[in-house]
């Protein structure tokens, strides 16, 4: 998956790189959870986590961080 380096094993767990995935794929947070088999309210605890691994404070941002990311 093209994730950028700082989103690799090392720095993210499995469930968070799964997370982080459905997001960029345009999945919502129930979506995500019915692939995962967990709440939507864990995934909204992972969604959280990964704003902070990036330090960001929303989805958009999020999201225009790792597709900057990838296009640079």
């Amino acid at each position: 998956a093209l994730l950028p380096s700082d989103a690799n094993e090392t720095t993210l767990g499995p469930r968070l790189q799964e997370t982080l995935r459905g997001l960029l794929a345009g999945r919502s947070e129930k979506e995500i959870g019915a692939e995962l088999g967990v709440r939507p309210a864990t995934v909204h605890h992972y969604v959280f986590e990964l704003y902070r691994h990036f330090r960001v404070h929303s989805a958009r941002e999020l999201l225009a961080l790792l597709l900057g990311h990838k296009q640079g």
